[in-house]
């Protein structure tokens, strides 16, 4: 290294004894610099190879940080302030940032964005509650599903308790009733300039086809009493797991929680394949409990050309020739991914005055606050990681359900398995 300059050293020296000045003694040997109020620039190698730094404060009024200011030194978080003009690109060459503070929308905040220092965590989050449903005998009428609006609220509300990964908060977006157009545009316009150390939240509780490929149900907005209306209603498509998960991988960069609270959730992550022609279950990462293995079902196949393959313990059926048509799209390694329900398999909402489904209900429980988080065991760390709050709310998969005289099973399911992955934080 060159040997400084005497007025830098002269500079230097000022700015380590009014550094010294307001850091209280004897925690003045500790590693937290606070630079002094009336600086106006960080001279060029001011604090090179420093190895005693931990966090650097450098106050209001500051405007520029100069060459290899802090290259080769052991800081790790930064404090910047809005005065802040230029940085040169070699400032902090040779360190190990990991955190940057600063204003957003300052010179200081896009740069700290820039360089990887600051996560962003957004979080888009939609209850479909206005549906279209026919009787016989009183014809049209709306099906309003005001649970999975409070699902939404709800979820709202926990992630104000809670942080993001690497501590940030969540800045939140509700919506009620999109339509399939609508849902594109708002992950475009609520992820824009998201960048590859973010952290994305999506979340949708609707109606989904638990008899079929999973899809997601889109709401009625038009005129109940217009049979033009809701002629071309019919027209409208339904959400398939393929363009929601081209949609999230296209306008979403960096890692994304993706909650679904539906019928038929489980698709998003489901992998169907066929064997003879015929299709056939297969074990993946993110479908839990197979009934039959592959072998046992080929036997079967063999045996019986005509037979019809029962789905894991769903008690559902593919039928001859069926091949889902969009499933397991979610299955990328930037997606984590929780879902309510077995693909073909029901989810079930709260009857009455709970606004709330059972699925997101037992989520919230197993959050809980950050001196309560039932879900948080292994370790009890403050992490909340995508494996802990599975096991969480799969002990409630023997909770039966009843209808029509029979017992129902819903079944959460997750994508990775066994994912360490830190969802949520409470420090």
């Amino acid at each position: 290294m060159a040997k400084p300059r005497k007025s830098i050293t002269l500079i230097l020296s000022f700015i380590l004894l009014a550094a010294a000045c307001v850091m209280p003694a004897p925690a003045a040997a500790a590693s937290t610099v606070t630079l002094p109020g009336n600086l106006k620039t960080v001279p060029a190698q001011a604090f090179y190879g420093d190895t005693s730094l931990s966090a650097v404060v450098i106050p209001e009024g500051v405007t520029s940080i100069g060459s290899k200011a802090f290259a080769n030194s052991s800081v790790k978080t930064l404090t910047l302030p809005a005065s802040l003009k230029s940085i040169a690109s070699d400032a902090f060459s040779g360190t190990k940032i990991t955190k940057v503070n600063a204003k957003a929308g300052t010179y200081a905040y896009k740069w700290g964005r820039k360089k990887g220092y600051i996560t962003e965590y957004r979080a888009l989050l939609i209850g479909e509650k206005t549906f279209l449903n026919y009787n016989w005998f009183l014809g049209y009428s709306l099906d309003i599903t005001n649970r999975n609006v409070g699902d939404v609220d709800h979820m709202a509300a926990m992630l104000k308790k809670v942080k993001g990964p690497k501590g940030g908060k969540y800045a939140v977006t509700k919506k009620t009733d999109q339509l399939y157009g609508q849902i594109e545009a708002l992950i475009q316009s609520t992820f824009r300039d998201t960048m590859d150390q973010d952290v994305s939240l999506f979340f949708i509780a609707t109606h989904g086809n638990s008899a079929g490929d999973g899809d997601l149900a889109m709401p009625f907005v038009g005129d109940i009493d217009s049979a033009d209306d809701i002629e071309e209603w019919y027209g409208q498509p339904d959400l398939p797991f393929s363009d929601l998960a081209s949609w999230l991988k296209q306008y979403v960069k960096g890692e994304v929680i993706v909650i679904i609270e539906s019928c038929g959730a489980g698709s998003a992550i489901y992998s169907p394949s066929e064997q003879n022609g015929r299709p056939v279950l297969k074990a993946n990462s993110g479908y839990d409990e197979k009934a039959f293995t592959e072998k046992a079902v080929a036997a079967f196949a063999a045996a019986d050309p005509g037979l019809v393959i029962p789905e894991a313990n769903t008690g559902a059926y593919l039928e001859d020739g069926l091949q889902p048509n969009s499933t397991g799209d979610l299955r990328i390694k930037k997606f984590y991914v929780l879902a309510a329900a077995r693909h073909r398999e029901l989810s079930w909402g709260h009857e009455g005055g709970d606004p709330g489904n059972y699925f997101t209900d037992w989520l919230l429980e197993g959050i809980g606050t950050a001196n309560n988080s039932p879900a948080d065991v292994s370790p009890k760390d403050q992490y909340l990681t995508l494996n802990e709050l599975f096991t969480y709310v799969k002990q409630y998969d023997s909770y039966p359900f009843s209808s029509d005289g029979s017992i129902y099973y819903q079944h959460v399911q997750r994508y990775p398995v066994n994912s360490s992955y830190k969802m949520f934080s409470f420090k």
